[in-house]
């Protein structure tokens, strides 16, 4: 008898638990009209993102989701820190510095791998690592992702460079231009527009190549991920995964129409000059790798920078709780 009494209670315990999430995914299907919040930089981590905000997903749903370029990291974290954002695509870096203060964000996706490059007068010619020892290398940024590669990549081979932070991104390229700096750790796009506009100007070295010389058991570090709000997912599992696979789909069409893309980066008021986009989409890496998949790489990553530069990432490497399941 006591054994039919629990194999009922079992059985009543797992339709109840069933049906409850049944009863979840059904009422976020019918609750139509809301609308999910997704930020991206006005800047390279936005480029990948452009389809997410010409061609919003889940209209047919009428559920809008609003994709806007927010000026600058610095006001993104300040809009984040308010969790003024569903989704955001961010550096990696700011990522795990809100995971480590107790924000309640995870990674979704890694959405950029390597992008960087050393910018160099052509009088330079090719430099490898050990041709950097005791110069002056102009980095966009101290505690940035450019800076801290750099960091890395010295202490790996054992080389000692001037840092220079004189310039952000934009100001980095301009001095490149101008013979102001005459080498420079750039992201792409920029380091496409500084040699679009300098025929003197060459890439002096793949920092992506740089890496992998120096780190042969390592994957290529990521540069943007995806974070999504951790009550926002757990509420909304099917608009998560929805969101997702537009922000991939999204991804592949740039990487596939780089040319289409660069209008579009003009159409939504992105400070970038389409053409010079256009160019760089080939170097950009720009990839879709979920959080279990990203894993494998970001967390040797996050490893490495903390050996460094423990307060460039909150303090701490993040922990399994960062990426989402």
């Amino acid at each position: 008898m006591k054994k039919f009494l629990l194999a009922g209670l079992m059985i009543l315990t797992t339709c109840t638990l069933l049906i409850a999430g049944g009863r979840k995914e059904q009422n976020e299907a019918e609750n139509p009209g809301r609308s999910v919040k997704v930020a991206v930089l006005n800047g390279p981590s936005g480029v990948g993102m452009i389809q997410l905000m010409e061609n919003p997903p889940m209209q047919d749903k009428n559920i809008r989701v609003e994709t806007i370029a927010v000026s600058a990291p610095k006001v993104l974290l300040g809009q984040l820190i308010k969790e003024e954002w569903d989704f955001a695509a961010l550096p990696a870096s700011m990522a795990a510095i809100l995971y480590n203060k107790g924000l309640p964000y995870k990674m979704a996706a890694v959405t950029g791998l390597g992008n960087l490059y050393l910018i160099a007068d052509k009088s330079y010619g090719e430099l490898s690592m050990k041709d950097l020892q005791d110069k002056k290398i102009y980095i966009p940024g101290k505690n940035t992702t450019p800076d801290l590669i750099m960091q890395l990549l010295c202490d790996k081979n054992k080389v000692d460079i001037g840092y220079d932070y004189s310039f952000n991104p934009n100001d980095l390229a301009k001095a490149l231009i101008a013979k102001i700096a005459d080498i420079a750790v750039l992201p792409e796009p920029m380091a496409s527009l500084a040699l679009s506009k300098n025929p003197n100007l060459m890439v002096a070295a793949d920092l992506q190549n740089l890496w992998e010389e120096s780190y042969p058991d390592k994957s290529l570090f990521p540069i943007t991920v995806m974070v999504v709000n951790a009550a926002f997912e757990e509420n909304n599992p099917i608009l998560t995964r929805e969101i997702m696979m537009a922000s991939e789909d999204s991804i592949n069409w740039v990487c596939e129409n780089p040319a289409d893309a660069s209008v579009l980066i003009g159409k939504h008021g992105f400070m970038l000059p389409p053409a010079v986009v256009e160019k760089s989409i080939p170097r950009s890496n720009f990839s879709f790798l979920t959080a279990e998949e990203a894993m494998a790489s970001a967390d040797p990553y996050y490893t490495e920078v903390y050996r460094i530069n423990p307060a460039s990432i909150g303090g701490k490497i993040p922990d399994e709780g960062f990426y989402l399941k």
